[in-house]
């Protein structure tokens, strides 16, 4: 993939021999499909973007859910219920539910 306008792809390497048929070569493996040789830089910020925005939506949306796994398995812990229990609801490990519980029993 090259990084320039459609008018400058071919002149990028212009005299290099090997870029030539590198290009051609992308050229004709591309065919019918159109498949993009080049992105324009502001494709690619905005390219950027949109993964940058995915990615924090996704995270946040990852912390939400621990977040709220956490609050039930104290509220469970909290009201008494046997860890066998919470360990099957939160769909986790003894050792992993100890480990919240002392955390969040930490702070507090």
């Amino acid at each position: 993939m090259f990084v320039c306008d459609e008018e400058n792809l071919d002149k990028a390497y212009m005299g290099d021999k090997f870029m030539e048929n590198v290009i051609n070569n992308a050229k004709e493996i591309a065919g019918e499909y159109k498949i993009p040789l080049y992105l324009p830089e502001s494709e690619i910020r905005r390219l950027d973007r949109e993964e940058a925005v995915n990615e924090g939506y996704n995270s946040g949306k990852i912390d939400g859910i621990e977040q709220n796994r956490t609050e039930m398995i104290m509220n469970m812990y909290n009201d008494g219920l046997d860890l066998n229990i919470i360990t099957k609801y939160a769909n986790l490990s003894i050792e992993e539910v100890n480990n919240i519980i002392e955390k969040n029993k930490e702070t507090n």
